[in-house]
């Protein structure tokens, strides 16, 4: 069997990142309401993060809001009428949009991701650049979870049956539509095996009320280490397989399109 070079496997995982994105939008890591909280204001540094990593525990998303920076903007269509609200994350039940099965499907995942959410603040530090609260974040070790969905998710797409781009697309509608396999593997995760990550987490002053920045590092930790491209030896071994298998279907998707485009050519 031909060994991999580094750079295919690269350009592969890329590929399947973007593919597990794409069955994901506007599905995963969301919930809450549309608008921006008022709540008491938080006197310091290490209150504002008190506040932040308790309504993650409870998945109160309003009070996220309300101490932190995670509303981005409203976009607005040509005649000046709001149509979307951008969030950092859990943007996708934050955004206005109406309640439903992805709004429900979504908060469940999120709950199971954050239900033995845990931490201790260890330090706040005035830099030159700003101030940084010291958070120890643990949580059930997620660092496989994503692995093991696009190892899923590349092996329906594999072994589906239609050939070309309209059938790969409803491959991905389909799995997107339920994300009952993610939630499934979240829920496989040991509770017992914890991951627990360090990190700095700025923190400013607005209107003398202390708020958080919420950073790609900083949702990561907090959602145990879910977001990582580095995964066991065992899960990576299981993607090289999916990506060849992957690599496979794509190379017999082409062959097959140039086949009926030399075809239409020719007038067949």
């Amino acid at each position: 069997m031909e060994t991999m070079t580094v750079k295919k496997i690269t350009q592969k995982r890329t590929a399947l990142w973007m593919l597990t994105g794409l069955a994901l939008t506007g599905l995963a890591f969301a919930g809450g309401c549309g608008k921006r909280a008022a709540g008491e204001p938080a006197d310091s540094p290490e209150e504002a993060a008190e506040y932040v990593m308790g309504s993650l525990q409870a998945l109160d998303l309003e009070t996220f809001n309300a101490y932190t920076d995670n509303y981005v903007c409203t976009h607005h269509n040509w005649i000046g009428m709001p149509t979307e609200t951008e969030y950092r994350t859990f943007n996708e039940l934050l955004g206005g949009r109406r309640k439903g099965k992805r709004y429900e499907a979504s908060r469940e995942l999120n709950e199971r991701i954050l239900e033995h959410l845990s931490w201790e603040i260890t330090g706040v530090r005035e830099e030159k650049d700003g101030v940084f609260v010291d958070l120890s974040i643990t949580n059930t070790d997620m660092t496989d979870v994503m692995g093991e969905y696009m190892i899923y998710l590349t092996r329906q797409i594999s072994e589906s049956d239609g050939l070309g781009i309209r059938e790969l697309v409803g491959e991905v509608r389909d799995l997107a539509s339920g994300m009952d396999a993610l939630l499934a593997i979240v829920e496989e995760q040991d509770p017992k095996e914890t991951c627990t990550m360090e990190i700095a987490v700025e923190a400013w002053e607005e209107d003398g009320a202390w708020k958080l920045h919420i950073s790609d590092a900083f949702v990561n930790a907090f959602m145990g280490n879910l977001y990582t491209e580095e995964f066991s030896p065992e899960v990576e071994a299981g993607l090289v397989e999916a990506e060849r298998a992957y690599e496979e279907k794509m190379d017999g998707w082409a062959e097959e399109f140039e086949d009926r485009a030399e075809r239409f050519t020719e007038g067949r």
